[in-house]
């Protein structure tokens, strides 16, 4: 996966996270607190994000760990920068941003992170190994 490639499917993630948001905020208030509906949409959207990752490197493989883990780390570079200037382009303050990586607390958000920089290796070794059904 090329890096312009590695872009143009990051905002196909942001697509993803999009939808996993609109659930959250959407459907979860009837029945959690804010708390509980973020730990889980951080599982659903885990799910959705590896799930979107697995078809975009039946698209796009990467054809090794060394540039999976490259598209990784730009991911979550990009995600990381998303964010915080979503928070702060709201008007929140900087311990908004830095309250989404309170693992201590609870946040779930930091794990998701690690997700996304591993998925792009983790997922194409599995593709290459031919041992996840369908990759052919």
């Amino acid at each position: 996966m090329t890096p312009a490639r590695a872009l143009v499917s990051w905002l196909f993630l942001l697509v993803v996270a999009f939808a996993n948001g609109a659930v959250r905020q959407l459907a979860y208030p009837a029945t959690l607190d804010d708390f509980a509906a973020r730990q889980v949409s951080t599982g659903t959207g885990a799910i959705a994000l590896g799930l979107t990752i697995w078809l975009l490197l039946r698209r796009w493989p990467i054809a090794s760990s060394r540039r999976g883990w490259a598209t990784g780390a730009l991911w979550v570079v990009l995600t990381v920068a998303f964010e915080a200037a979503m928070v702060r382009g709201g008007g929140r303050p900087w311990s908004d941003v830095g309250a989404q990586y309170a693992l201590w607390r609870g946040s779930l958000w930091p794990l998701l992170l690690l997700w996304i920089l591993a998925a792009p290796a983790v997922l194409s070794a599995i593709r290459r190994s031919g041992v996840a059904v369908g990759t052919t």
